[in-house]
């Protein structure tokens, strides 16, 4: 698994979770990509087979991620176990803390943390 090499001065948190969003985990299927969290705007002829939706999700529940449908906030991207995500993506270790303080990233907005209702 790839990521993008972030500048050697200190990342701020929007940085890292952009850093997360666009890490890759095959060769071009970023972790925001592999989430499909747009799949249900798209008209059914249009959609990937469930099939592919499935194993890329899989590959991000491997890389210590998952996708949380957001019902009345926005979709996200939450981190599930820190260790599998050290392991998949070692460049990104330093965004663990980020991750678990904004409960996730919410997909194509270039880096936002995840709402919760009480925000919302």
């Amino acid at each position: 698994m790839r990521t993008k090499h972030l500048a050697a001065q200190p990342a701020s948190g929007k940085e890292l979770l952009h850093a997360v969003l666009h890490a890759e985990l095959a060769p071009g299927l970023t972790v925001e990509d592999a989430c499909h969290a747009r799949v249900r705007h798209v008209p059914e002829p249009d959609r990937p087979p469930e099939s592919k939706i499935s194993a890329d999700r899989l590959l991000l529940a491997r890389a210590g991620l998952d996708f949380v449908r957001g019902y009345g906030v926005p979709d996200a991207i939450a981190l599930k176990s820190a260790r599998l995500f050290r392991l998949a993506f070692p460049d990104l270790a330093h965004a663990i803390p980020v991750l678990i303080a904004s409960q996730g990233i919410q997909p194509y907005t270039d880096g936002l943390p995840k709402v919760t209702i009480k925000d919302a």
